[in-house]
């Protein structure tokens, strides 16, 4: 099983997109879940082959949020016995991978610097 941890699939951008596409071509050939880590209102289509689950807390502190619905990320992974991580957080890929601790995990960033 493979486990994509992505802030929201509700979000308009490019590594939406690619989340997206790499969760219904690889569930092709393998259980794909894609963990959404803030409040999203993503609704899975007929299209999509994969599952999505939202961890996300009820705290107003975006900071607090953000570290809880990691905590609970981590979790998830170790309690469903998830071996394969793909991250698309940025500057938090670093906590994906401690996180996530004897999982293989790939972090990738789909930043604009200029910005």
């Amino acid at each position: 099983m493979l486990a994509i941890i992505v802030h929201s699939l509700s979000r308009v951008g490019g590594t939406e997109s690619v989340v997206k596409l790499l969760a219904n071509n690889l569930s092709s050939h393998l259980d794909v879940v894609v963990i959404e880590t803030e409040k999203s209102t993503y609704v899975a289509s007929d299209n999509n082959s994969f599952t999505v689950v939202n961890l996300s807390s009820n705290i107003k502190n975006e900071k607090l949020n953000m570290l809880f619905a990691m905590l609970k990320a981590g979790w998830y992974i170790r309690k469903k016995a998830i071996r394969d991580v793909y991250s698309t957080f940025g500057n938090l890929n670093i906590l994906a991978i401690l996180l996530c601790y004897g999982c293989n995990v790939i972090v990738c960033d789909h930043l604009c610097y200029r910005q």
